[in-house]
Formats: C-alpha cells, sequence, structure tokens
C-alpha cells in the first residue's frame, strides 16, 4: 500500500430529503463532487469545503483532514423557510399546525348535517421569524381588503372582517365547507385596482392557502398552495409527509424561476404523492415539463390518476391541452378540453394560451379564463390579474390626447392616442377609421342598469379596449422599429399566433382585433365593409 493511498480521507455527506444537494471542492473551490442525498468522496489530506442546497437554501462548512481521518456528516438538514406548517423548516412551530387543525374543526362544527360539504378552502397567514421580539405584528389590517368571491365573481367572506386572529401565536386564518367549483380570492393592490387570484375546490379535498407574514406586509406572492383530506390531522403529520412537503415548496422555487430545481427521483416522490395530497401532481407534471425530454408513460399514468382525484380541475384542463400540444398519448383520452376557468399555477395559464395558440379553442371564448389574460401581473408562482370596476358614464369616444383617465377610459383614450400616433408616422398614407375601431370598444349599458350604480362595467368592451391597446402599442413599435411607413403592410406581417405569443393573449380575441384593424383601413376597391359585431370570431389558428 502506497504512502498516498494510506492518507486518503472520506468525505461522507447525507440528508434525509432526496432534494438535497451535496456538494465538495477542494480548497481551490473547484468542485469535486456532487450527488442528492447522499455523496461519499475520496480525497487527500487537505482542506476542503462542504455545501449543502436545498432550494434557495445554501450551508457550507470549511473541513480540514489530516492523517487519512473521514469526515461524516448523516442527516444533514439545514431548514429553509415556508409558510406551510411543516418540520424541517426554519419556520416551523407546533402552534401553526395547530392552527390549521383548529380552523378546519370549527368549520366542521360549523357547518352541521348530513349535506356536509365535502370540499372547503382554509386560508392562513403566520409569521416567518420565531426570533423572539422579531414577530411582524398579527392584526386583521394586514389582510384588509382579502375577500372570497364564488365563480360569478359576488362575495362569499370578507376575510379580514371574519377571520380568526390568535396574536399570542402570531397567526389568523379562516375556514369554510363550500360546494366543490371554482373560487377566487381578491385583494388590494396597488393604487385602487383589486388583484384577482383563482381558487379551485374539489369534492373530498381542502383546499389550503398558506400566506407568509413578513415584516412589513402580507406576502401572498410567496404563498403556498395545498391540498389534503378533511380527515387530515396537521398536528399528527408523519416524517414521509413532511418530506413532501418540503420537497414541493422546492417545487415551487423551480416555478418561480422558470426553471425545475428537482432531479428525476425527487420529481418521482411528488407524483407518488399525488394521493394525499393532489397538488403534489400537479407540481410533479409541471416539474416534469420543464425538464425534458417527458417521461410519455408516466406522464399520461399521472393524468389519469389525477383525473379520479380532482376531475375537471383547470390545472389539469391545462396539462390535458399540454400533453395534447406535444402528442403525449393519452389512453381514453377525454374529448378536447377547453378552459372556461383560470388554472391556479401560472405555468397551467401559459400552457393554456400556448395550446389556444397552437391548436386553437383551448380557451373558451368570453370565459373568464380568456378574460384574465390582458391583466395578468407577477405574482410568484400564482395566476393573479389586475381588476378596476369602472362606470359606464366615465368617458366619451369624442376624448383623446390626454391617456389620463382610469379604467375603460384611460384603455379607450390610448387606443385613440396610439391610433393617432401610427396615422401620423413618417409617410404614412392610410387613414385609420378611429370610428370604426372606436365602435367595437363602445361600452354598452345593461337593459334595465342605472349608468350611476357603483358597479355597471361592461366587461367586454373592457376586455377588448385592454387587448386592442396592447396590439396597438405593438403595432406602433413594430412599424417605429422596423422603418415600415404602411399600416396595411405592417398588419400583414403580424401573424395571429405571433401576436399571441407575443403578447399573452388567445387567439379569438387576438385575431378579431386585428381583423377589426384591417377592415378600419381602405382598399383600393374602396372601403371594407365591417364585421357584424354578432359574427363569432374564427378560433381556427390557421387564418392568416
Amino acid at each position: 500500500m502506497s504512502s498516498s493511498e494510506a492518507t486518503t480521507s472520506t468525505i461522507s455527506l447525507s440528508s434525509r430529503d432526496p432534494g438535497v444537494e451535496l456538494r465538495v471542492y477542494d480548497s481551490a473551490l473547484k468542485l469535486l463532487g456532487q450527488a442528492r442525498q447522499r455523496l461519499v468522496q475520496q480525497v487527500p489530506p487537505g482542506l476542503y469545503q462542504v455545501e449543502y442546497r436545498a432550494g434557495t437554501t445554501v450551508e457550507q462548512k470549511l473541513v480540514s483532514l489530516r492523517d487519512g481521518k473521514p469526515f461524516t456528516k448523516e442527516d444533514w438538514l439545514v431548514p429553509f423557510a415556508t409558510p406551510v406548517p411543516v418540520e424541517g423548516t426554519s419556520t416551523s412551530r407546533e402552534a401553526y399546525r395547530g392552527a390549521v387543525d383548529e380552523l378546519f374543526a370549527a368549520a366542521k362544527s360549523a357547518s352541521p348535517g348530513p349535506s356536509l360539504p365535502r370540499s372547503g378552502f382554509l386560508f392562513l397567514l403566520r409569521n416567518m421569524d420565531n426570533a423572539a421580539g422579531t414577530d411582524a405584528p398579527t392584526t386583521a389590517d394586514r389582510i384588509a381588503g382579502y375577500s372570497l368571491l364564488d365563480q360569478n365573481l359576488q362575495p362569499i367572506a370578507d376575510l379580514a372582517k371574519e377571520a380568526v386572529v390568535n396574536t399570542a401565536d402570531h397567526w389568523l386564518g379562516w375556514c369554510k365547507l363550500l360546494p366543490p367549483g371554482n373560487y377566487v380570492l381578491q385583494r388590494q393592490g396597488t393604487g385602487d385596482g383589486l388583484l384577482r387570484q383563482p381558487v379551485t375546490l374539489s369534492q373530498d379535498w381542502i383546499t389550503a392557502v398558506f400566506v407568509p407574514n413578513l415584516a412589513t406586509e402580507a406576502a401572498p406572492q410567496l404563498s403556498s398552495i395545498q391540498m389534503f383530506r378533511p380527515d387530515r390531522n396537521w398536528l399528527a403529520m408523519d416524517e414521509p409527509w413532511e418530506q413532501l412537503m418540503r420537497v414541493s415548496e422546492q417545487a415551487l422555487a423551480g416555478l418561480r424561476r422558470g426553471y425545475p430545481e428537482l432531479k428525476p427521483d425527487e420529481i418521482r416522490s411528488l407524483l407518488q404523492g399525488k394521493f394525499d395530497n393532489p397538488m403534489l401532481g400537479l407540481l410533479g407534471a409541471h416539474c416534469m415539463l420543464l425538464a425534458p425530454p417527458v417521461d410519455e408513460a408516466v406522464f399520461a399514468e399521472v393524468l389519469g390518476n389525477l383525473d379520479n382525484l380532482i376531475p375537471g380541475h383547470p390545472d389539469l384542463i391545462a396539462l390535458h391541452l399540454a400533453a395534447r400540444r406535444l402528442n403525449i398519448p393519452l389512453p381514453a383520452a377525454p374529448a378536447p378540453e377547453q378552459a372556461q376557468w383560470p388554472p391556479m399555477l401560472a405555468a397551467s395559464y401559459r400552457e393554456l394560451l400556448a395550446s389556444d395558440r397552437q391548436a386553437g379553442g383551448a380557451i373558451v371564448p368570453n370565459s373568464q379564463a380568456e378574460a384574465a389574460a390582458p391583466a395578468l401581473v407577477a405574482s410568484g408562482p400564482w395566476t393573479t390579474w389586475r381588476y378596476k370596476p369602472v362606470a359606464h358614464d366615465t368617458f366619451t369616444l369624442q376624448s383623446s390626447g390626454g391617456g389620463s383617465g382610469t379604467g375603460l377610459e384611460s384603455f379607450i383614450t390610448k387606443s385613440q392616442d396610439l391610433l393617432t400616433k401610427i396615422g401620423g408616422m413618417g409617410a404614412v398614407t392610410e387613414m385609420i377609421d378611429h370610428s370604426h375601431v372606436m365602435s367595437w370598444l363602445r361600452p354598452k349599458l345593461p337593459s334595465g342598469t342605472s349608468p350611476h350604480a357603483p358597479d355597471t362595467t361592461d366587461h367586454t368592451a373592457l376586455f377588448r379596449a385592454k387587448v386592442t391597446e396592447k396590439i396597438l402599442g405593438y403595432l406602433h413599435d413594430c412599424m417605429k422599429y422596423e422603418g415600415i411607413t404602411s399600416v396595411a403592410e405592417m398588419l400583414a406581417h403580424l401573424d395571429v399566433q405571433d401576436l399571441c405569443e407575443a403578447l399573452g393573449l388567445p387567439f379569438a380575441v387576438v385575431k378579431d382585433a386585428r381583423d377589426r384593424l384591417r377592415a378600419a383601413l381602405p382598399s383600393p376597391a374602396g372601403p371594407v365593409s365591417s364585421p357584424s359585431p354578432s359574427t363569432p370570431s374564427s378560433s381556427s389558428p390557421s387564418a392568416p
């Protein structure tokens, strides 16, 4: 045996979580080895750096090895922050786990009888810092403006008024058993607008939204949404369940960044956990899509199981459409799916738009899934859109030039100003018929509705105005950048699918708006006749 062999040392690292990445560097910070969950590295005597990575959490340690002595660190666990009350995280407190059980028990006792719904919604805002004296204030003011709406966008509960506030344990929450279906969690946005986030409740599952309470404000963009059975006891959760919860939080971190944080074995563990929490199956499927090539057989099996667990869930519809778009065969595939309601995950909404752009008809026209598109805002991994109610009598079509209005007035004015800018660019010769475009946007007050009612918004007009304003802005920028002075030429270059991809909008309404703009231009044979407002838009992406 040589002297070098006699003095070789062993660095042995392991973690209880499969999602943990372990690394070993030499004194020059050259990577010597890396592995998931367990790493054994043979090294000569010297100075080394060992590293633990879990999501955004990184812990490093310097190790000096002499005389062949090994270094061993078993069950290495560096807790990371998460709003979900689960052991093995830096924000774990038994009081928060007890809060889930307390809220759900109160909801069950408030809904006695044989007709007790087997689905429900739970909201928990909890502090994230366990250090003494550093807790953020836990008051109802933290969720002022938070409310739950039904799928008709009518309020069900004012969470700030109805939430249970536990100042001693630094949490507040609300829970109610509700029929399965689509709902909206609404909150105050910046300025005078509102932010809306879709939440879907499935039969036999409780959908729980965990929101971190930071020093300055609640942070819904960092929230976690999980699903659990009505008989789940959070205080009695075992280690396998807690491990899956920790892996799911790493998966959400990956969706926030747009790339997978998980390795294949971790994704498999998520997929296997879907029977106890279908959210794990949805997250695992998206992780598969982010790390191609996709194992088609596994993907099809996952979707089949989720069809039994949460049938008709908007996020599941998005995954079915993704499978169709990617030509992944599904056994006994259902009829072509269409989305009427926005999915909870932003990644799912992107899949909807991609499928709609490619094959058409993925998004139901005039649905909430369509209406949310032009108003989407970034909010972590969750689908969220901005909403601002406006009254019908707040604008006139003749006003132009200011662009300082609000709501529908603002979009109308912006569109009118953009039309004027495009018409005045360089040697532009065509005269755009403003009234032709504006007539498409003119709001029509519903019969019998007072123009002074607090919310008499014509949502179709507002939606068309948002879409048209986005398209006109894109048209203006393209003409300016490419030096094109013919509006007709520029419109001829604007393919509907390209517009959908550039603007993140559904196919049918983009084609409708583009065709309306084309019809507003004169043709050599005379003015182009206006499309009838009652004529449905083509939903085929084969249209030019």
